[in-house]
């Protein structure tokens, strides 16, 4: 078992970037290390850092282990998501779809 994966749930990391992958119409997980700070890139990491903080309670520093950047840099990406990414004209939508897929297939696993 993953010792980062919340007891009672089985919505995993892996989950969670196959719903960024189908949400944001990406073909491969390339955009979870890549060193590119192209929106395309950039903003589903930033999606994935701050889920991953939401749903399986990872810290900032597993978060950022996992995308290959510091712990400041998941927290940037969390408060990003949160006051600013949520609310975007543009990735606004789907930032809010990814998180509604995630809360839904938590609660259609979570064991009681």
């Amino acid at each position: 078992m993953n010792p980062y994966t919340r007891p009672g749930l089985n919505l995993t990391d892996k989950d969670i970037v196959e719903i960024i992958n189908s949400v944001f119409g990406l073909k491969d997980s390339y955009w979870v290390i890549s060193p590119s700070q192209k929106p395309e890139d950039a903003i589903p990491r930033h999606v994935l850092m701050a889920c991953l903080k939401d749903f399986l309670d990872w810290s900032y520093e597993a978060s950022g282990v996992y995308c290959e950047r510091s712990k400041t840099q998941a927290y940037y990406s969390h408060r990003n998501v949160k006051q600013t990414l949520m609310n975007d004209s543009v990735y606004g939508k789907r930032v809010r779809e990814v998180y509604q897929k995630c809360k839904t297939l938590a609660k259609a696993t979570s064991i009681n």
